[in-house]
């Protein structure tokens, strides 16, 4: 497997300085093309548009061509020897992500979830949940928190996979398997047993006296045998994205890899807890 084609969308903050790291090291580590996207707000919109006057006093060609240069200069500070390349443009920061990716065929998107300034409100809430909702591509996403992103869960020394138990399971941990046999990382399982009857899925097919626990590890075992995978398993009767977060502590993990249901096959009951396990992960997650 290779990320021949990464996006990173930047809002040019520390933030994004700091998960530039990551897009470095995934870059480097897949030989990948890196092309940062920047979008510029419409100058109506920064006074509203009761005001729109005073979007006649902004000299947009004089911050476009300051945000380039600054952009430009970002590159070259944090991707130094790599294959990258800027996009900036007037647009909505979604619509540009989303049309960027489709035009260069990206097969990763890697997003910073909180940014400062105007560009703030929309990395924190919609443009990566509409990322995440919309384009079907692997998507990163830094950890969910307010302190600035570390590089201590670099180099990627293990890899938590979380799994439900449908047909989707099995290619789902063979990606992640070959991602980290890649960056010359461990694989480890992660699988919440449902706390609730909505949740029950295939369990419903258990009959007494077969334990659920049971029943979940001799599936995830004929799991791992299709994937071809003979991983560590961490397993909880907890909601989903505690199950992760508590897996991530127990293994060190430096990644989550989940399927939210985007690409093909991957589709599952995990779709519904992207967001949740997206939130909760102590590390970075890497979505499919």
């Amino acid at each position: 497997m290779t990320f021949q084609n990464i996006v990173f969308p930047v809002d040019l903050s520390d933030r994004c300085s700091a998960a530039a790291k990551y897009v470095r090291a995934m870059a480097v580590t897949f030989h990948s093309k890196v092309t940062l996207v920047h979008a510029i707000a419409d100058p109506l919109k920064w006074y509203g548009s009761l005001n729109p006057v005073k979007a006649v006093e902004v000299d947009l060609p004089r911050v476009l061509r300051e945000a380039e240069n600054t952009l430009r200069a970002f590159a070259e500070a944090e991707f130094s020897g790599t294959d990258v390349r800027v996009v900036l443009e007037l647009a909505d920061p979604t619509e540009l992500i989303e049309r960027i990716s489709t035009d260069l065929k990206a097969d990763l998107i890697m997003m910073p979830t909180l940014g400062l300034g105007r560009f703030r409100a929309a990395l924190l809430g919609s443009v990566t949940a509409n990322v995440l909702h919309d384009l079907p591509i692997p998507v990163w996403t830094e950890v969910h928190q307010e302190a600035m992103l570390s590089e201590r869960f670099l180099p990627i020394r293990n890899v938590v996979c979380a799994i439900d138990l449908g047909p989707e399971s099995a290619p789902a941990l063979r990606f992640a398997s070959e991602f980290a046999g890649q960056c010359g990382a461990t694989l480890k399982v992660a699988h919440g047993v449902p706390v609730t009857e909505m949740l029950l899925g295939k369990y419903r097919e258990i009959e007494p006296p077969v334990y659920m626990e049971d029943f979940a590890r001799a599936e995830i075992e004929k799991i791992q045998r299709e994937a071809g995978t003979s991983a560590d398993l961490w397993l909880e009767a907890a909601p989903i994205a505690d199950v992760v977060r508590n897996a991530v502590v127990h293994f060190h993990g430096d990644l989550v890899v989940v399927g939210r249901g985007e690409i093909g096959h991957f589709a599952g009951p995990l779709k519904a807890h992207t967001y949740a396990i997206v939130r909760e992960s102590p590390c970075p997650v890497l979505s499919l």
